[in-house]
């Protein structure tokens, strides 16, 4: 009889204690939604406030907000995902999403994620050396900007920017921003769209918006995502984006039908390219280089606008995804992204030649002090020549970084940038300046390499007369 009793009270204690881990989970998801929901519509000023509140300041609130958001977020159990696939055993701790997005360039071919249960955040530390112990050659944890409990690998930790902007300082005149060789291939799809009867115009109203989501958004956000697409909802981007933001559609034309679209807006002298859409996904649209017409039909309209700077949208925070590239060919420059996003912490407790070479092939981005630097792994005692760190560092600042950041097992990383290319001034290429001798930038005394890795107070390269690189003793 007591047995019985015993089993009973237990097994309700359970029920009721798994039935408030739910509850609080559920309430901290609405509050997290709502967070962030909030700093999207505080950024662009559709609380009514826009004219009262200068846009920086609106900017340092909705980042606080979403941050917040976030970190609400993650105080909660997670998923835990992992998969050995391409020899390597990854586990990942977040969404099955971003599980998909991280670990895709990692692996090789479809190889299936695996789950294999939850953590409580605040035990991730404990469960990341358990892990380790089971043979994880690297662990990845998605979490907010600001979370303080970060799992920390014995020889390698390092965080990367989930999502990151790329951005475009607007010339005196719309012919010179595309001037020069490098933008050849750019030029001659926008020709080829222009000789095909490709106009476009801009338009706010309720009839093209529904024709824009339905035909031109959804079929074309789908046939690249797949099962992973995000469709933003309705109400985001028609209440939202257009009628509290102020902004609107540019719709493509070709022989009087429309056949591509965007949502943008102008917010704080930037132009934002938001979603964009190519009619039923037609691949003979997209060969004719439709999308590369309608970024640029959404750069003019910015510019007639009066903006100073076209934001082209987010991108993944390394160098090898698709869209990074492609918008790097615009001469764009890598910077923070404006809405709220999330970071990925990544650490080893030892470094195979197979992770090392993967994590270089892939060219994660790292952020310090709002500038975005190239990551680089190499062995101990095994750095890069300067000239080859020269040719190095080029081509990152072509692609839009400032520079690159060498991280070896075990050791402080050390960042490198040229001092006439800064990402903040939004620099289109190395050649609109003259060259300048490579800087280090020298790491703060007592710092060990994860916590400098993940600090956004590093400090800025300063120039040394004598010595090629500044270093510090």
């Amino acid at each position: 009889m007591t047995n019985s009793f015993t089993h009973y009270l237990k097994k309700n204690v359970c029920a009721i204690v798994w039935v408030q881990r739910r509850l609080v989970m559920k309430i901290a998801g609405r509050i997290n939604e709502f967070l962030i929901v909030s700093s999207i519509r505080c950024r662009v000023g559709a609380f009514g406030f826009r004219y009262l509140f200068p846009g920086a300041l609106r900017q340092s609130i909705a980042r606080i907000m979403g941050d917040f958001g976030n970190l609400i977020g993650d105080l909660s159990r997670k998923s835990v995902w992992r998969t050995t696939g391409s020899g390597l055993n990854i586990v990942f701790v977040g969404s099955h999403k971003s599980a998909v997005d991280v670990v895709s360039p990692l692996i090789e071919g479809q190889q299936a994620l695996e789950h294999v249960g939850e953590v409580w955040v605040l035990k991730l530390p404990w469960a990341a050396r358990q892990w380790y112990r089971q043979g994880a050659d690297l662990v990845i944890f998605e979490h907010s900007r600001i979370y303080p409990f970060r799992p920390r690998g014995g020889l390698l930790s390092f965080c990367v920017p989930h999502w990151v902007n790329q951005t475009i300082p607007y010339t005196a005149s719309m012919d010179d921003l595309l001037a020069g060789n490098r933008y050849n291939s750019l030029r001659r799809n926008i020709n080829k769209s222009r000789k095909a009867g490709c106009e476009w115009r801009f338009s706010r109203s309720r009839e093209d918006f529904d024709f824009f989501y339905q035909r031109l958004y959804v079929p074309f956000t789908s046939s690249r995502h797949g099962d992973q697409a995000h469709i933003a909802p309705y109400p985001l981007q028609w209440d939202l984006w257009i009628q509290k933001a102020g902004g609107g559609l540019v719709l493509v034309t070709q022989d009087g039908q429309t056949v591509a679209g965007a949502v943008c807006l102008v917010c704080n002298d930037i132009c934002y390219n938001i979603e964009v859409g190519v009619r039923d996904a037609d691949e003979s649209l997209l060969q004719q280089g439709i999308n590369t017409y309608l970024f640029w039909a959404v750069a003019e309209w910015g510019k007639q606008q009066g903006a100073k700077f076209y934001n082209m949208g987010g991108s993944f925070g390394w160098r090898s995804n698709g869209t990074f590239r492609w918008k790097a060919k615009w001469g764009s420059c890598v910077t923070r992204k404006d809405n709220p996003y999330r970071v990925l912490s990544m650490t080893a407790d030892r470094v195979a030649p197979l992770l090392m070479e993967k994590l270089n092939a892939i060219g994660y981005v790292c952020e310090t002090r709002g500038s975005m630097y190239g990551l680089v792994f190499h062995e101990v005692g095994s750095q890069p020549s300067e000239s080859e760190l020269s040719e190095m560092i080029l081509r990152a600042q072509k692609e839009g970084l400032r520079g690159l950041c060498l991280l070896a097992p075990g050791r402080a990383p050390q960042f490198y940038a040229e001092e006439s290319i800064l990402a903040q001034d939004l620099s289109k290429t190395a050649k609109m300046r003259p060259r300048c001798p490579l800087k280090k930038i020298p790491r703060e005394r007592g710092k060990s390499a994860d916590v400098a890795a993940h600090d956004n107070d590093a400090p800025e390269p300063s120039a040394h007369p004598e010595s090629r690189y500044e270093t510090t003793t």
